[in-house]
């Protein structure tokens, strides 16, 4: 299933920022939306903890509310990213007072599924993951979030 490969590129807008900035240490959350491939869309939440100014913890899950369809094969199938949950080993640079930039690794694991017609089939992918982004503060709490984030799913191979 070669068009499962949607749950290998991740790119993410999280809005909302609170709880401590990466100056204080701490327990921090967030909440956002989450694309892949920008074709399928989740409502994403996360929950990190600092424990420097520059090193951090994070873990993130989210779940599906819009999915795309494509025409293939001469019919529509419908792709949906149902769940995904990662943990990541964050890392973060002050580049002014209210911005910062950050990179961040760890491992995810996310379940997409496709139907056409009354055939649905739902397979989880796994792998590690990688990605970066920044962040901007408008206050000492709260503040957006753009980044990016490859997934390693299954070694790159959607079996």
């Amino acid at each position: 299933m070669k068009f499962l490969k949607i749950a290998l590129v991740t790119a993410a807008l999280t809005g909302f920022a609170s709880t401590a900035t990466a100056q204080d240490s701490g327990i921090y959350g967030n909440v956002g939306v989450k694309t892949y491939e920008f074709d399928t869309y989740n409502v994403l939440g996360r929950l990190g903890y600092n424990f420097t100014e520059f090193l951090g913890v994070e873990a993130e899950g989210s779940f599906g509310v819009a999915g795309d369809t494509i025409d293939d094969f001469g019919g529509d199938i419908d792709i949906d990213t149902n769940w995904d949950f990662g943990a990541y080993l964050i890392s973060r640079w002050e580049v002014s007072e209210n911005f910062e930039i950050f990179a961040r690794g760890g491992y995810s694991v996310v379940e997409v599924e496709a139907s056409a017609g009354n055939v649905s089939e739902s397979d989880n992918f796994d792998g590690f993951a990688i990605g970066g982004g920044v962040q901007y503060y408008w206050d000492q709490q709260n503040g957006v979030r753009l980044g990016y984030t490859y997934n390693d799913a299954n070694g790159g191979n959607a079996e």
